[in-house]
């Protein structure tokens, strides 16, 4: 009887709680059937993995995207189907989408069945990582038809200040998070960094000298800034649809 017990506890406890999660939040627009709600939500548990949530007292900062887990926001997998949720979260030390079941019980999403997701009206869609040649995660700044600006988040630990002395750690390690922004024309969807100045956006939209004297009035006159992310989508339009 322990036994059972136990492996409820440890093993099962957490998928049904996920499980009434995802009901109880109204996701699964389209799916017909308490059975086919289960089979379909036990595939997709099955395809990521359960740990604990983290937490290093050793080290400040976090990892997380978003510091608070008050979020909500929506998963497309690859094979079409979009689920509503809440509490998730992106680890940008682990390029993993996540979400918060209980206090102490983190799901990590397998990659690889993941289209994009959005996390408070912030889209994020993978792409090729030219640093390390791999599918990675990257915000969705700016994008027009066939432009997109994109920014890809990391995270590091910075090691704390050592005294030289006594060899003692005066101050604590924490968690750095830091972004690189890129952008991709065309179908091809090669991704090369981009430097955030006026001359760098203007250069990248392939705007002829016209064009580029246009846009750049058009920036200065509207009080626009290439830093700012809800004024590059202004940019990115006006030069693609004028």
């Amino acid at each position: 009887m322990f036994f059972h017990k136990q492996f409820f506890t440890k093993a099962l406890f957490p998928f049904l709680s996920f499980l009434s999660f995802f009901c109880a939040f109204g996701q699964f627009g389209g799916i017909d059937g308490q059975g086919v709600l289960e089979k379909q939500m036990n595939d997709f548990w099955r395809k990521g993995t359960w740990n604990t949530s983290y937490s290093n007292e050793r080290i400040k900062g976090s990892v997380y995207l978003f510091p608070e887990w008050n979020t909500t926001g929506s998963i497309t997998t690859t094979n079409g189907k979009t689920y509503k949720t809440k509490k998730i979260n992106y680890d940008t030390k682990l390029d993993m989408l996540i979400l918060q079941v209980s206090k102490d019980s983190i799901y990590s999403f397998n990659p690889g069945i993941i289209e994009q997701f959005s996390i408070e009206n912030r889209m994020f869609k993978r792409y090729l990582d030219p640093d390390f040649g791999r599918n990675s995660y990257y915000e969705v700044i700016a994008e027009s038809d066939n432009f997109s600006i994109l920014k890809r988040y990391t995270a590091s630990v910075k090691e704390g200040r050592v005294n030289p002395m006594t060899h003692v750690k005066e101050t604590s390690d924490k968690y750095v998070q830091e972004s690189k922004v890129f952008y991709f024309v065309g179908d091809e969807k090669k991704l090369t960094e981009l430097k955030l100045s006026t001359n760098a956006i203007v250069k990248v939209l392939e705007a002829d000298e016209s064009e580029a004297k246009d846009l750049k009035k058009f920036i200065k006159s509207n009080g626009l800034s290439v830093k700012e992310e809800d004024d590059l989508q202004k940019i990115v339009t006006y030069s693609r649809y004028n």
